[in-house]
């Protein structure tokens, strides 16, 4: 999360990178919680 965060605000110190640096930060929840994961026991070692 935190290389998205400093990746928009690299982008947004132009006007064209403006849009860009959105799109960053909108990345973060997905990045951070991918959805269509589910945790299991798997009844391993530990």
């Amino acid at each position: 999360a935190l290389a998205h965060v400093a990746t928009a605000i690299a982008q947004s110190l132009t006007i064209v990178g403006l849009a860009n640096a959105w799109v960053s930060l909108k990345m973060i929840p997905v990045t951070c919680f991918p959805f269509g994961k589910r945790i299991v026991d798997s009844g391993g070692y530990f």
